[in-house]
């Protein structure tokens, strides 16, 4: 772990990864490091910046190459985020890290924002921290089509509608934990290899800490690139976790209610008679 700048004794022991999922960024890859080292620079915690490749074959490879101050951690072939994602969670924990901060490596997210998120984990208690654009004080700007604010918009309402713990802004890929509490989970995150995986952690998160926090952060919204990530038929692997988890807790308290609503049998025994 690289020593960031000097601070507090409780803040030194923080040992933090960041990670940085990539797959075909060759446009942004630069800046997008960049920005991280920068703001990294200023920070009273010990650093490791992990970027992992996702199978890239448009040049990112050859780009991080040439970059220092990062380790890159590459899929020969691509799997996916939850697979990235799982990438990220076994080199923290083997680096014994205290916490992982999830960054997103499309640029959409700039890092002074995902910094808030991770601060949250490391100086205001919380386990577990989550990026949203739709809360006070977060934000999007950039181009973005009406179809796809109001797809982003109606998603996220519909998984609240569901689990109103849920996060406003489930499609946020910026989130931050404390990896002592991820220890205590389920874990179910690691069995994903697609967009369900960051919801699956979510939830995981959700059901064993209840310090979780959301914080504000600036998304710059993008118009959708040739080979880009996400289609729209990914949104299925984005809900169905949500969905699962609303059916869960609707049968339980289905079957709660059952129980409770049945009365105590009584054996009537006949009177002796005399």
């Amino acid at each position: 772990m690289q020593d960031g700048t000097s601070g507090t004794e409780n803040q030194n022991s923080h040992q933090v990864v960041i990670a940085i999922p990539m797959f075909n960024e060759l446009s942004v890859a630069d800046r997008v490091v960049q920005e991280v080292l920068r703001g990294v620079a200023a920070c009273a915690f010990r650093t490791v910046i992990v970027v992992i490749d996702d199978g890239s074959n448009d040049g990112t490879q050859e780009a991080l190459a040439i970059l220092g101050g990062i380790n890159v951690l590459r899929h020969e072939r691509r799997r996916g985020v939850g697979a990235a994602l799982r990438t990220a969670i076994e080199y923290a924990r083997e680096s014994d890290a205290t916490h992982l901060l999830w960054h997103v490596g499309n640029g959409r997210v700039p890092f002074r924002s995902s910094l808030k998120v991770l601060e949250a984990v490391l100086y205001d208690g919380a386990e577990y921290a989550h990026g949203s654009r739709f809360m006070p004080g977060g934000q999007t700007s950039g181009r973005v089509s009406g179809f796809r604010r109001a797809a982003l918009r109606i998603g996220n309402a519909l998984i609240k509608s569901l689990c109103p713990s849920a996060p406003s802004d489930v499609t946020c890929g910026v989130r931050a934990i404390d990896l002592s509490a991820w220890e205590r989970s389920a874990g179910s995150c690691l069995a994903s290899t697609g967009y369900g995986a960051e919801q699956r952690l979510c939830i995981d998160m959700m059901q064993i800490s209840s310090s979780f926090v959301e914080v504000p952060v600036s998304v710059i919204e993008q118009p959708e690139r040739r080979g880009s990530h996400f289609r729209w038929h990914h949104t299925v692997h984005v809900l169905w976790p949500w969905l699962s988890l609303a059916a869960r807790l609707s049968w339980r308290k289905f079957t709660k209610r059952a129980k409770s609503a049945q009365s105590p049998i009584h054996q009537c025994l006949p009177r002796s008679v005399k």
